[in-house]
């Protein structure tokens, strides 16, 4: 199941978070050792995502400078663009690679006398 990239982000520090609570609570040496190794990889996936994104934002807004004649003063408005433009992308991505949802059901058939069954 795919996710926008802001919740991937959230679900990376939130299983940062359950994994240093683990660790906390884990009396074996050896496993709070990996647990904490967990919790630094969730952050660290969560960082990199972030940044991946930002960077993406980034570009994005500067193409649109870029086409817009290079007119200063409104760098807010260019990143707000790309900013949307990018997560609508991603999100549309999601949908579209996401398992489609079956409706089940039968058809409505229509008797010679035009009511249906």
């Amino acid at each position: 199941m795919l996710k926008s990239a802001s919740e991937e982000i959230r679900n990376c520090y939130k299983h940062a978070e359950t994994c240093a609570r683990q660790a906390a609570e884990e009396s074996d040496p050896k496993l709070r050792e990996d647990l904490l190794g967990l919790k630094a990889a969730w952050l660290k996936l969560a960082r990199l995502r972030e940044t991946d994104l930002s960077d993406q934002i980034r570009e994005r807004a500067y193409e649109i400078w870029i086409a817009s004649g290079h007119r200063d003063g409104e760098a807010d408005h260019h990143w707000l663009a790309a900013e949307q433009e990018i997560l609508s992308s991603l999100c549309s991505a999601a949908v579209a690679k996401a398992p489609a949802k079956r409706i089940r059901g039968r058809a409505t058939v229509k008797r010679s006398g035009g009511r249906p069954d």
